[in-house]
């Protein structure tokens, strides 16, 4: 939705990077449709990261911004995506438990909303859902949380474990490069744990990047 600056995505031949309009959701599948077509999968983190906003923006660029992009990625040709929503991700939830009501508390219902609507899609080669809990190194939370969910996730069930975006990112690229198959796999905290496992520089914990 606005240039980015050189200096954090210094050129590069295989990045592409192209300025949208984002201010509706046919608009956006319109304009995304023809950078789409020689790829096969599709990785979509959109979200606000920042947990600020009202029910009809959350719904804007978690729910509809995320699938329009999705319909243009399965009419190009992509036949496998994977999507980013959170821990707690579902349709029929009426609360946002401890988020303390973002989203109006429509939180989990919009994240569970989406995970729908690309399932509805069908991808040939299979959608992966990765729902992390606290996500570290994104800038969106206090300094404050940054330091003190490591601190606590020692004592904390898995799926609520923190996760450094660094780490997070390379699940992304492992499970897009999958050969995968039909159907929907959710990969949680237990799940998420388990695949970054074994990636160089892993004697870092769980809340720092990557040596």
């Amino acid at each position: 939705r606005r240039e980015l600056d050189p200096a954090l995505f210094p050129a590069d031949p295989r990045l592409h990077h192209h300025t949208v309009d984002m201010s509706t959701a046919e608009g956006f599948e319109r304009a995304c449709a023809p950078h789409l077509r020689a790829g096969d999968v599709l990785v979509v983190t959109l979200g606000i990261g920042s947990g600020k906003g009202s029910a009809a923006q959350f719904e804007h660029v978690e729910v509809a911004l995320p699938s329009a992009l999705a319909r243009a990625g399965r009419s190009a040709g992509a036949v496998r995506a994977v999507l980013l929503t959170s821990m707690g991700a579902d349709v029929t939830s009426t609360s946002a438990w401890w988020l303390f009501g973002v989203a109006e508390g429509k939180f989990f219902h919009f994240k569970g909303l989406v995970e729908q609507r690309f399932e509805e899609l069908a991808f040939p080669r299979g959608l992966v859902v990765l729902r992390p809990a606290g996500l570290l190194g994104t800038g969106h939370v206090p300094g404050w949380v940054e330091w003190l969910l490591p601190r606590v996730d020692g004592i904390a069930p898995v799926r609520f474990r923190s996760l450094h975006v660094c780490k997070l990112a390379c699940v992304l690229a492992r499970v897009a490069v999958a050969e995968g198959s039909a159907g929907t796999e959710v990969l949680g905290g237990a799940e998420l744990q388990a695949q970054i496992r074994g990636y160089r520089g892993d004697g870092a914990t769980d809340h720092e990047p990557f040596d």
